[in-house]
């Protein structure tokens, strides 16, 4: 039942690859997108129809919904090279955006003020740290470990 409606979201794209998909919190009753190449950000009800875009051509492969709903985190994240798009999701306006380099995981704060990106091993073996962020993106701490 869950994705019984995604063969409809590619009937007029060429290109059918989903980088990620994941229900909307705290409430589960809309599928958020990010597919095709280059590639777009959608958000569909459980009709399978497009209510909302985050953007076209992104360099985006992850998505991050806050655990409240607030906010959405879209992530570059392995071959994407860590840049971040933060938005409110109510107003569906893009409120900031940032980079984290070589990210290999990332969360946010159980409040929705935080987001924490890291670059753990075994992913990388190397320039292993933390970034801690604002909902909107700003830069509140950083950490390297070598």
């Amino acid at each position: 039942m869950c994705f019984f409606f995604l063969p409809f979201i590619f009937a007029e794209d060429e290109d059918h690859q989903i980088h990620d998909a994941q229900w909307t919190l705290p409430k589960g009753n809309e599928l958020m997108v990010i597919y095709g190449i280059p590639a777009k950000i959608s958000l569909f009800n459980l009709k399978g129809q497009i209510i909302g875009s985050y953007g076209d051509q992104v360099s985006k492969n992850k998505i991050a919904f806050s655990p409240l709903g607030q906010f959405i985190g879209f992530v570059g994240n392995g071959s994407m090279k860590g840049g971040m798009e933060f938005w409110d999701r109510a107003a569906k306006k893009k409120i900031g955006s940032s980079g984290s380099s070589d990210c290999t995981w990332f969360s946010w704060s159980p409040d929705d003020s935080m987001f924490l990106t890291a670059t753990l091993t075994p992913t990388l073996r190397v320039d292993n740290q933390f970034q801690l962020f604002k909902y909107n993106g700003v830069l509140k701490h950083s950490a390297q470990f070598d």
